[in-house]
């Protein structure tokens, strides 16, 4: 079912609507699916899939964002994890890069396409990331709800929660939140700043902590993104986050 033949019941997700107007498809790549369920072969099937379906108008272009920092809240050396990511990003965004050549024609616009890593976007984020981030922490140490949500995600996703991995599910919200509210400067040749929409692209369902946060709104910014949840690629469902209980809804 579309969006377009009714207005969904809480947590009701649907597939969306051709997209109009100048916008950005985001895609952060974790760096535990690169190889994986977020391959170069999977990114260019849902490349196609959007070109087939959900362009509406040639105004879009797509953000390809690795999460190498956020994996270095880890124990492992630094070196070792610096010289693993750069090797798989590296070869990811030459990969992606051919295929999007091999069938520029299907894809038209090359240079609608943008890579970056998440150390880029902390450098687009309009104020201080770090004050921003130590904010959100300090939030989380006082919020029991939001403790008891990214408690419940290191459950479903089997993560141990230490203390590496509470900085890595709040520093991947708050990006997540920053975004989705529009206040990263994303590089994109094509688009240039135009963006109306960013839509965030991921195989799989949201972070309940991720939902909370944004839900939350803590810097109450002013919402005007109309894509303002998240798109699972799998299931080609929209999740709303204004529109999800999180008291009933789990991850399906």
């Amino acid at each position: 079912m579309n969006l377009e033949n009714r207005k969904p019941g809480k947590n009701e997700f649907f597939d969306i609507k051709p997209l109009k107007d100048w916008g950005i498809i985001w895609f952060p790549i974790s760096m535990s699916n690169i190889s994986t369920s977020q391959s170069v072969k999977k990114c260019i099937e849902w490349i196609n899939f959007f070109g087939e379906k959900k362009v509406g108008e040639p105004k879009i272009g797509l953000n390809v964002s690795y999460t190498d920092f956020l994996y270095l809240n880890s124990d492992e050396k630094a070196s070792k994890l610096k010289e693993k990511f750069m090797f798989q990003m590296v070869n990811h965004k030459n990969g992606f890069k051919k295929m999007i050549y091999k069938n520029r024609i299907k894809n038209q616009i090359l240079h609608a396409f943008h890579f970056e890593s998440f150390g880029n976007l902390y450098l687009e984020i309009g104020g201080d990331f770090n004050d921003s981030f130590k904010k959100i922490k300090e939030l989380y140490k006082k919020d029991k709800n939001f403790q008891k949500y990214l408690k419940e995600d290191s459950k479903f996703f089997k993560r141990k929660l230490t203390k590496n991995q509470s900085n890595f599910f709040l520093e991947e919200d708050l990006v997540t939140y920053l975004i989705l509210s529009m206040k990263v400067n994303f590089r994109n040749e094509y688009v240039q700043g135009r963006e109306k929409w960013i839509l965030f692209c991921y195989p799989g369902s949201p972070l309940k902590s991720q939902v909370y946060l944004c839900q939350s709104n803590p810097f109450k910014f002013k919402l005007e993104n109309p894509y303002y949840g998240g798109y699972n690629l799998l299931n080609k469902k929209f999740y709303d986050f204004k529109n999800l209980d999180l008291e009933t809804w789990n991850y399906e």
